[in-house]
Order: C-alpha cells, then sequence, then structure tokens
C-alpha cells in the first residue's frame, strides 16, 4: 500500500540503527526518520564516505577542473600563447572548499530530520544491540543498516608498496601533477583519473 508507513517498533530505543554515514547509510537514516522511526546514524569517519571525500566528488572536480584548462589551452594556443600549467594548489583547495560545503549540507540534512549522529566505531554485541567501541554506549534497533562503504584495495602485486605507488586516495594527495601514470583498475574511479 502505497504511503503506508512501516511498524518500526514502538517504545524500542533506537528504532533503527544505520552503521555508516555515506551515500546508502545516511539516505537511509533521513528516510526512515520522514518515516517516524526513531534513528541513529554511527559513522567513523566524515558523513558522507568515500563518495563525498575521496571517491565521487573529488575526481568529479578534478575532471571538470582538467577539461576547462584543456578549453582554456586550446583557446590560448589557437591565439599563438603559451599559458603556464594548471594551478594544483588552488585547484586542490577550491575542491576542499566543495566537498566541506557539501559534508556540512549533509550533516545538516540529518540533523533537519531529526537524526542522531554518533561518531565511532560499531560492532555487533548481540542481534539488535550494537556498542560503540570508543565510548561503549549500546544501541538497540528494531532494524539494523549496515551500509560501511568501501575504500581502495591492496593489490596483491609485488612492488605494491614500493614509493610512487599510491591508490585512490594518496593519489588525490599529491601536491603535483605526476607527468606520467600508470592506472590498474578500470572502475569508475581509475577511468576519471585517467581521463
Amino acid at each position: 500500500m502505497t504511503g503506508a508507513r512501516p511498524n518500526l517498533g514502538k517504545g524500542r530505543i533506537n528504532s533503527i540503527v544505520v552503521i555508516g554515514g555515506g551515500p546508502g547509510g545516511y539516505p537511509a537514516a533521513i528516510r526512515a526518520a520522514q518515516l517516524g522511526a526513531d534513528v541513529v546514524l554511527v559513522e567513523k569517519g566524515r558523513i558522507g564516505g568515500t563518495c563525498l571525500h575521496r571517491g565521487c566528488i573529488p575526481t568529479k572536480f578534478l575532471l571538470k577542473a582538467a577539461r576547462e584548462y584543456m578549453d582554456h589551452l586550446r583557446l590560448h594556443e589557437e591565439a599563438g600563447e603559451r599559458i603556464p600549467g594548471p594551478d594544483r594548489v588552488r585547484i586542490a583547495s577550491r575542491m576542499g572548499q566543495v566537498v566541506e560545503h557539501l559534508a556540512m549540507g549533509t550533516s545538516s540534512l540529518l540533523g533537519k530530520n531529526g537524526v542522531r549522529v554518533v561518531a565511532g566505531t560499531a560492532s555487533f554485541v548481540e542481534p539488535g544491540v550494537v556498542r560503540i567501541s570508543e565510548s561503549g554506549e549500546l544501541l538497540r534497533g528494531s532494524s539494523i543498516i549496515v551500509a560501511t562503504g568501501a575504500g581502495p584495495s591492496r593489490l596483491p602485486l609485488d612492488g605494491a608498496d614500493l614509493p610512487g605507488v599510491v591508490d585512490s586516495d594518496g593519489i588525490l594527495a599529491l601536491d603535483m601533477i605526476p607527468q606520467t601514470l600508470a592506472i590498474i583498475g578500470g572502475g569508475v574511479v581509475g577511468i576519471e583519473f585517467a581521463q
């Protein structure tokens, strides 16, 4: 039945616990709260997860900046002018501002919808109960949503730990643009870095 409210365990403490504040967890928490649940979201890192801080948003920002630079470069080359390379420090600063703005917006949405956010690492104690490792706080839920996200994989290759080998998190932290780059992996993030 469309619009029917689910039975969210009236009278239970923390009727829904969401573990993970990325693009899977925070929308689930918001929607559950909108449907009347008492919701607690547990996140050990920053709200927004890998996608917002080290994946989708930063790579798309860099891709857009690279396209704009290339358009600018072509325009000046046609006029016979040379222009300096991209300002990596300025680009990184602006990217950080965009990410921070989106993270604050996401946190604000959680608050406006009555979702309680707990910073920490959750582990299951028994069915329906999680403990926050850092504080020892116990959270009970009639439902627990696990949306713990993703991170870069460790390459099972000899030499993967040598200097100059970085994962997708590490490449975002570089303070210079490499002259050459070999990318292992053709997923979304790898393709965006290649572009």
